[in-house]
């Protein structure tokens, strides 16, 4: 069994309410069944565990089964990937947000100073990163700390040799940053990475793509940000409750409406 998980934050309505109330939204995939998608308000009840739990059970989930939850990695979906699942679940960093940092560091290169090699070194910067990259997508943390040293390294010499003295601290100060953040995120979930080169030929999931699309499915249009409309818990709860049903085909089992796939876009979208 697989379990994507993400987290989103809606408006909270009432002033004893927190400014946001967290929605944790997953997809479930399990080989005798067809995905299913499920949402909660975190804590509302109290009961935000038990409720997710089973689900999982009502999946076809057992004692011996074995699942693997693959998240963000950020503290909350740590915290509820230990939490929520027991002993044989195998939690995983999404490689989707590993992908993103390492491109939004390489988005920056372009705004180096224009030396009269640029051209060179840029290319050589982005051999050192996609390098790294390369290393992380491969399971070798080491491998990837002596790419990036190398990658900063670059960077550092070719802003020293710029004549524009002025800027010459903020850009690789820019640079650092974006490092020490990307750095830290995969030496918090260092025990979350994998080959994923290995596990992406043998077929298991290493993304949590389609939790994104839940996310913006069950919460972004309605709930957030589109119409900026404010919530209470249970009333966030029963919305996501209805939406679930009816995006996993199962509204009918509670109102006798069968809704065709025209309707039920139409119905998502609303």
């Amino acid at each position: 069994m697989i379990i994507g998980i993400d987290g989103a934050f809606v408006k909270g309505r009432r002033p004893t309410d927190r400014a946001s109330l967290e929605i944790i939204t997953g997809r479930i995939e399990a080989d005798a069944e067809h995905s299913k998608v499920f949402a909660v308000v975190r804590d509302q009840d109290g009961r935000a565990k038990q409720h997710v739990q089973a689900i999982t059970r009502q999946r076809g989930r057992g004692p011996e089964t074995k699942v693997r939850v693959v998240s963000d990695g950020e503290d909350g979906m740590r915290s509820i990937a230990g939490k929520w699942f027991n002993a044989n679940e195998q939690h995983i960093l999404d490689w989707y947000h590993i992908a993103r940092r390492f491109e939004a560091i390489g988005k920056g290169l372009i705004y180096l100073p224009h030396v009269e090699d640029f051209e060179y070194r840029l290319s050589r910067h982005w051999q050192h990163l996609n390098r790294a990259m390369w290393k992380v997508w491969h399971g070798n943390l080491y491998g990837a700390s002596i790419a990036l040293n190398c990658f900063y390294d670059g960077v550092d010499i070719h802003i020293m040799i710029s004549e524009e003295d002025s800027s010459r601290s903020t850009r690789l100060e820019q640079v650092r940053e974006r490092l020490a953040e990307l750095w830290s995120y995969l030496i918090a979930n260092q025990t979350r990475l994998i080959n994923y080169g290995r596990e992406y030929r043998e077929g298991p999931r290493i993304s949590t793509a389609l939790v994104e699309s839940t996310v913006d499915q069950l919460v972004d249009w309605r709930m957030e940000k589109k119409q900026h409309m404010r919530w209470t818990k249970s009333g966030a709860q029963m919305l996501l409750h209805a939406r679930c049903a009816l995006i996993n085909g199962e509204l009918g089992k509670y109102t006798g409406w069968s809704p065709t796939d025209s309707s039920l876009e139409q119905a998502v979208a609303a």
